[in-house]
């Protein structure tokens, strides 16, 4: 897992470094990250190939926990996690409160063959299209005229 810090210059290779990841008997990375000082933002690359991730939490500490927002540029697969079909799947951190300098996280990752993600992909988007389908107001139209209301 290679994790960036931005400390005002953006996320470089140079603000980055390697975690050893293994996951526990569960399944999880559990993972505590000692931040440069002046961090605003956090990058973390779960993997360098198509993968799943769930995240169970990503908690700031400063003077205590916090739950941190973040974004993805994978696509939400519900309940099952993000899955990201690109071999640079990241979890971005946008806004870190001034003075964190840990983060926790526990996560799981999955990593999946090429062809696997994207037919699951595939098949996720047709899924959206269907129901986008379904729910505009021409077919609710005719379901309310199919029922007779």
């Amino acid at each position: 897992m290679q994790v960036y810090a931005d400390t005002g210059e953006g996320f470089t290779e140079a603000d980055s470094w390697w975690v050893d990841t293994a996951p526990d008997k569960e399944g999880y990375i559990r993972i505590r990250l000692l931040l440069p000082e002046g961090t605003k933002a956090l990058r973390i690359d779960p993997a360098e190939m198509p993968c799943l991730v769930s995240v169970k939490r990503i908690l700031g500490e400063l003077g205590g926990s916090y739950t941190l927002d973040y974004i993805h540029n994978g696509r939400v697969l519900e309940l099952q996690g993000i899955l990201y079909t690109t071999d640079d799947p990241q979890i971005t951190v946008p806004a870190l409160t001034e003075g964190t300098r840990q983060v926790y996280l526990e996560l799981t990752v999955q990593e999946l063959n090429r062809d696997t993600a994207f037919a699951c992909m595939n098949l996720l988007n047709r899924v959206r299209t269907a129901e986008r389908i379904y729910n505009c107001w021409p077919v609710r139209l005719l379901r309310r005229i199919r029922h007779g209301h």
